[in-house]
């Protein structure tokens, strides 16, 4: 497997993130305009709980799995026994997850409120089991995941569009986003079958794979909840309405960090693969080019958040929302640390199997989240839940840096951080020149245009290592193509 390949799967998982992207944006301010923000908020504040259930059905498999299966790829029958090992403990985990969860919402009086919604918005964690999304990313099959995720998202936009109409449509909206994910995962255990045959087996490690999925599992767990506590702290103490006005801020920001994280994501699988066979050049030498990567894009996204929040939210969702800026602008902060961070963990201390390590990290920030939304959610509602999420996403960083100091070393990042800074620079003067425009929709779409044609100038001028390895990739490829006569 060459870097055309681990180039190619980028492209695709980048088009797959796009598309992932651009159908909410297409379908968000409709659906947040429709149902309105205590409908909207009744709907993510209800998945906000069942997040939880849903990574106990999870286990933590799917970060062990790209690991360990990395390894074992190339041998097809170990890797077979390996996954049906695997199938059958996340289909134990997933009963599990069921029961806990109709005792919980039996014994909340609060949360029968939500049973319907609960209910509805549960099916998606039983199709993620037999998704087995965790054999694609192994393999790196990302034209077939982007093919399926392409097309599920237009079923899903043809179905808001359709029949959600009044806020009351609020359950329909929702079974609509569990049918999206429902389809994809039922595709992928059809489609799973040209690499392996899943079935239930009575022979499992046990011994084996039980700590470190537990580990893992403990480390997913808590992570949701620096990631959903504010989200489900803001609903007991400020309210629906809180929560709608909030959602769309974590909308935008969750849309940008996918994006940025698909990167992540594609390399993940192969980090693995160098490192469980002894290549550590070709392992350190991608992991910093992932470094470099993730600043030369997260950088400016953060200053274009900090700079257009209040038009963003306006154009997106409407006037009614214009409370969150705030917090988007706090949320569009914490992405830099959200980003970088999660490379560390996903690439760095996982793949050294420092699963007790990332296990510290991120329950010292969850603690430390859940105690400061209890103080800041009273005091400042959904920014006090935005400012939490900061702290917890820069404690995550530091200590993911700390415990890879001795196993990752990123070279020539002072000079990427130079010509970002001053790239960035340049955004914040174009965005103050345009901001004169009354026109939302053409302030906004003048700035991006201006703020990354003037971006990527000053990357070539100052020799951003990214953006000319860039180049160079897009100027083979069209030197290819004209040697081919296309």
């Amino acid at each position: 497997m060459g870097n055309k390949s681990i180039k190619s799967n980028i492209i695709l998982n980048v088009i797959r993130t796009c598309c992932s992207v651009i159908f909410p944006l297409i379908t968000f301010p409709y659906v947040s305009r429709v149902l309105g923000a205590v409908n909207y908020g009744k709907v993510n504040f209800s998945n906000s709980i069942v997040s939880y259930f849903a990574l106990l059905a999870a286990l933590g498999i799917s970060n062990y799995a790209v690991r360990e299966g990395a390894v074992l790829r190339n041998n097809k029958e170990k890797y077979n026994q390996f996954s049906n090992q695997i199938f059958t403990i996340n289909l134990i985990s997933t009963c599990l997850a069921y029961i806990t969860l109709v005792i919980t919402v039996c014994v909340s009086m609060f949360l029968r409120q939500y049973s319907l919604l609960i209910g509805i918005q549960s099916i998606a964690f039983a199709f993620t089991t037999l998704g087995v999304e965790w054999l694609y990313v192994t393999y790196e099959d990302y034209l077939y995941i982007t093919l399926r995720s392409i097309s599920v998202q237009v079923l899903s936009l043809i179905l808001t569009f359709t029949l959600v109409k009044t806020p009351d449509d609020y359950v329909k909206y929702a079974f609509i986003t569990v049918l999206s994910t429902a389809g994809a995962n039922f595709f992928n255990y059809v489609h799973s079958r040209q690499y392996i045959t899943l079935r239930v087996t009575r022979i499992v490690n046990w011994k084996k794979h039980l700590k470190p999925i537990f580990i893992l599992f403990c480390h997913a767990f808590i992570t949701t909840i620096y990631v959903n506590s504010d989200m489900t702290i803001l609903g007991f103490l400020a309210g629906d309405y809180s929560v709608g006005i909030y959602s769309v801020a974590v909308r935008i920001y969750t849309i940008v960090k996918q994006l940025l994280n698909s990167i992540i994501s594609v390399v993940s699988s192969r980090c693995a693969f160098y490192y469980g066979n002894g290549e550590e050049e070709k392992y350190d030498e991608l992991f910093c080019k992932v470094i470099k990567a993730l600043l030369t894009l997260v950088m400016p996204a953060i200053v274009g958040i900090f700079m257009l929040s209040d038009s963003i939210i306006r154009v997106i969702a409407g006037e009614a929302y214009r409370e969150g800026a705030i917090a988007l602008r706090i949320l569009g902060i914490a992405l830099g640390g959200a980003t970088i961070a999660c490379a560390y963990v996903s690439l760095s201390l996982l793949v050294h199997r420092k699963d007790k390590e990332c296990l510290k990290v991120t329950f010292i920030s969850a603690l430390l989240n859940v105690v400061l939304n209890l103080v800041f959610i009273p005091l400042g509602k959904q920014n006090g839940a935005a400012l939490t999420t900061l702290m917890a996403e820069i404690i995550v960083l530091v200590g993911a840096i700390y415990y890879s100091r001795d196993d990752v070393k990123v070279t020539g990042i002072k000079r990427t951080l130079i010509s970002c800074s001053i790239g960035c620079t340049s955004i914040v003067v174009v965005c103050l020149c345009v901001s004169v425009i009354s026109n939302t929709i053409l302030q906004i779409a003048i700035s991006c245009t201006v703020s990354a044609f003037v971006y990527f100038v000053l990357m070539i001028v100052l020799k951003n290592d990214v953006v000319l390895e860039g180049m160079g990739i897009v100027r083979n490829v069209l030197r290819k193509r004209r040697s081919d006569g296309v």
